[in-house]
């Protein structure tokens, strides 16, 4: 649970960045003046900082009402327990920021006015943009094999469908590099290319 700071033995923990371990409150110099030892009875306390990318963040802890000594096993748990918030925290921040750039990545490819279409390592169609779909009628599951036909993919002389081998997309899923490929495209869409 939180407290308030004028409560907390943890902001020792975290000034320190070294674990905190009091076995009888009211005799530590350190925490005996706290009001957390008053008005909420902490007599033993075992707290580890948290630490996230360098910076202390907070502490996890473990309290009692009566004096006692912590084992090494106890204070060892503890810490593995404060490992896994930190990771558990590191976790939700890396989530937070993948949010956002992805976020930010989908408003750079709606405002791109050319279709642009991706696809994963199974050449399954994965990500396209408001374009694609308004040119190319995008977002229907087919294997790559059936993408000329129902996209209407055609080679340079706007008649002969692209083999799928030859698709730029699945040349470059295979590991070709694709540059200043010409390819029409008609489609339901846009019935003149």
């Amino acid at each position: 649970r939180e407290q308030p700071l004028s409560h907390s033995f943890c902001k020792h923990a975290v000034a320190t960045r070294k674990p905190l371990i009091v076995e009888d409150a009211r005799l530590d110099e350190r925490v005996r003046a706290n009001l957390a030892v008053k008005d909420m009875g902490v007599i033993a306390y075992a707290g580890v900082p948290l630490t996230i990318e360098g910076e202390s963040i907070g502490a996890l802890c473990a309290i009692d009402g009566r004096a006692r000594s912590w084992t090494q096993s106890e204070l060892g748990e503890l810490a593995l327990l404060g490992r896994c918030v930190e990771r558990l925290i590191s976790l939700r921040m890396s989530n937070q920021q993948l949010a956002q750039r992805s976020a930010h990545l989908n408003t750079v490819l709606e405002s791109i006015g050319d279709a642009l279409v991706a696809c994963d390592e199974r050449g399954k169609l994965a990500l396209w943009n408001r374009a694609a779909t308004e040119q190319l009628g995008i977002g229907l599951e087919l294997p790559k094999e059936k993408w000329a036909e129902h996209y209407g993919l055609l080679m340079s002389d706007k008649v002969t469908p692209m083999p799928a081998e030859r698709i730029p997309l699945t040349r470059a899923l295979s590991g070709e590099k694709v540059e200043q490929e010409l390819m029409f495209v008609r489609s339901p869409m846009q019935p003149e290319g």
